[in-house]
């Protein structure tokens, strides 16, 4: 038995939460819920983790910079490896429980998406979730990029175009597909 997205949450730079939907119905929605901010701890954690690796890197390109002998001419590839980690925060795993998994994934803007899997004993690849996050945050793209949206970090998102939207992956998504 695949296992199948039990519920996917947005979160704003804030906490609060902009969308959360609960798909299955194994458990309360409390217990969704309870299980998503558990997860905005960890994002939190790893958030902090990022800032501290980028400071000491931003420490060590300076003093590089510093030394005209160890100057690399090549600067794009420096940056590039840069980039890379924040234009991809997937954080994976965040916590599992007996019968669901919570993965994450926060935006270089704070934007939270959080992901529960149903059934949590099946191998899931990296690669099967970074799909979903890429599918959810590009829904949550257009929808920000909407002119009649007024874009606030504290009201829900109530559209019917991004519940559809949030359907069609939850209704799409196979592992391993």
């Amino acid at each position: 038995m695949s296992p199948k997205i039990a519920s996917i949450a947005v979160i704003g730079k804030q906490n609060f939460n902009l969308y959360v939907r609960v798909f299955s119905k194994k458990e309360t929605d409390l217990t969704y819920h309870f299980m998503i901010h558990t997860a905005c701890d960890e994002l939190e954690a790893a958030q902090a983790k990022y800032a501290l690796e980028d400071n000491s890197q931003s420490q060590a390109q300076l003093a590089l910079e510093m030394n005209p002998a160890s100057k690399q001419n090549d600067r794009s590839q420096e940056n590039a490896g840069s980039n890379d980690r924040f234009s991809d925060m997937y954080l994976g795993l965040l916590h599992s429980r007996e019968t669901a998994a919570v993965y994450g994934s926060m935006t270089n803007t704070q934007i939270k998406f959080i992901v529960v899997l149903d059934d949590s004993e099946m191998i899931i690849t990296d690669a099967d979730m970074k799909s979903v996050f890429k599918a959810i945050h590009s829904a949550y793209i257009l929808h920000v990029c909407n002119p009649f949206y007024a874009f606030d970090d504290k009201t829900p998102i109530q559209s019917r175009k991004f519940d559809k939207m949030i359907e069609q992956i939850v209704e799409s998504w196979a592992p391993g597909g």
